[in-house]
């Protein structure tokens, strides 16, 4: 599993270094429309600046998206997608303990049992399971359009500032420029893309907990206790819920 999940991390690295590149180059067209003739007379000039400055750049982005997984920081502060799926498999879990007469149960999933309750889910999921390999596959997706997303509205805002700062000292400049549309246009696609992918997040979670309600049933009762709290004397062992 592990690997599958450096697979995917490495995945989203790579689509949001090369989003956030070509966005980069987006607005210094904005900024700069004559930057591409400009770069190409002043290269003599500065090129061998340019063998120990690139390499540094493109270091320090390398390390920045390697070290920090800002697909994960962006879901947990702005989308909270993984906290809705991973919910929706806890409350299924845990739906045999609500059929009980367990005061306990009915009082919901404390904070403390939350990854017990991951770590259960993960006992009855084969490593060749088929919706296993849809979950990565669509949140592989997912995280893409969630760099993308937020690193887009943050070249709006960036092109915006300039526009209107542009435009207050020379009214000559419009806000119809190729490139300032181009990253409006960026932004909308990829949250509409995140919009249209996140839906397909659920469907797994949903399979698999079908599955297990259905075809674990039994073993699912029998674990629940061990992976809760205050359980010492769960009702499920004498119910005929199993």
């Amino acid at each position: 599993m592990s690997d599958r999940i450096g697979e995917l991390q490495r995945s989203v690295k790579r689509a949001t270094a090369a989003a956030v590149g070509f966005l980069c180059l987006l607005i210094i067209w904005l900024v700069s429309p004559q930057w591409r003739t400009d770069t190409l007379d002043a290269l003599p000039q500065w090129g061998n600046i340019l063998i120990w400055f690139v390499p540094l750049v493109l270091a320090a982005l390398a390390w920045y998206f390697v070290m920090i997984d800002t697909h994960n920081l962006f879901d947990r502060m702005f989308f909270r997608q993984r906290e809705r799926v991973d919910s929706f498999i806890r409350d299924q879990l845990t739906s045999p303990c609500r059929g009980t007469s367990c005061d306990r149960a009915k009082r919901g999933i404390p904070g403390n049992e939350e990854r017990g309750l991951m770590n259960l889910f993960y006992t009855f999921i084969p490593a060749d399971d088929t919706e296993r390999e849809h979950t990565f596959a669509y949140w592989t997706e997912y995280f893409i359009t969630v760099n993308l997303s937020v690193f887009s509205i943050l070249g709006v805002i960036v092109a915006s500032t300039y526009v209107a700062i542009a435009y207050y000292y020379d009214a000559t400049v419009k806000i119809g420029h190729s490139g300032f549309i181009a990253v409006v246009l960026i932004a909308v696609l990829s949250n509409l893309a995140r919009f249209v992918v996140k839906r397909r997040l659920m469907h797994p979670a949903e399979a698999q907990t079908k599955r297990i309600l259905t075809d674990d049933r039994g073993e699912l009762v029998h674990k629940l206790p061990n992976y809760r709290y205050g359980c010492g004397e769960c009702p499920l062992g004498s119910s005929d819920l199993s």
